[in-house]
């Protein structure tokens, strides 16, 4: 032993606290207005707003405390209706589950526009608003029922009215069975209504 004493506080890298609660309601502000900001983004953002430059990792903690998460985003329709999804709903309600075939498309391209992750509250999804996209696309149409997946079909380019049409007399009516008897009564079978959104390939 030469005598020399280490305190053991100086063995532990101390955090000091940068942002007042004050600066944290500053944050999640920010964060309301742009949910897939980048750290660095909100770095220089809180400093404009507070006069406070963080390092990354002290950023990253501050989000961390306050409750969010990076995650993956939810993309929504710009013409989403609250009352629409409850009037469909309670149509639902009145239903068998294995009465219902959901029928959609989605599609894919080789270029994306805007981010896929952001940060938001424990628990709650990110949603974000983005207009469409445009470039080489290939479409899928399917369905779904309690049994699982149903027919599908693959096509390059966007789904239109004759494909979509197509699609469900050729291959998804034949899978059906009828939800109505002749004389008005129900038949009680499954997979005997097809659910379908309002886009306008399917009118």
């Amino acid at each position: 032993m030469d005598g020399r004493t280490v305190s053991a506080s100086n063995n532990k890298r101390s955090h000091l606290r940068i942002f007042s609660d004050d600066d944290i309601k500053e944050l999640a502000k920010l964060i309301k207005e742009r949910p897939t900001g980048y750290i660095d983004e909100f770095r220089w953002a809180m400093y404009r707003r507070t006069g406070k430059f963080a390092s990354n990792a002290t950023l990253w903690r501050a989000l961390t405390k306050a409750g969010y998460t990076h995650k993956k985003v939810s993309f929504l329709h710009i013409n989403r209706s609250i009352v629409d999804e409850a009037r469909f709903a309670r149509i639902v309600a009145k239903h068998d589950f294995r009465d219902f075939v959901f029928v959609d498309e989605t599609g894919k391209q080789l270029r994306h526009y805007g981010r896929t992750r952001g940060w938001g509250l424990c628990g709650t999804r990110v949603r974000v608003i983005y207009p469409k996209m445009l470039g080489i696309r290939y479409s899928l149409v399917c369905s779904m029922s309690f049994e699982g997946p149903g027919p599908a079909a693959l096509t390059e380019g966007s789904v239109n009215r004759v494909m979509f049409l197509d699609y469900i007399r050729r291959d998804l009516l034949p899978s059906m069975n009828p939800h109505y008897n002749p004389d008005g009564s129900k038949t009680g079978l499954p997979k005997s209504v097809i659910v379908i959104d309002n886009c306008a390939t399917h009118r």
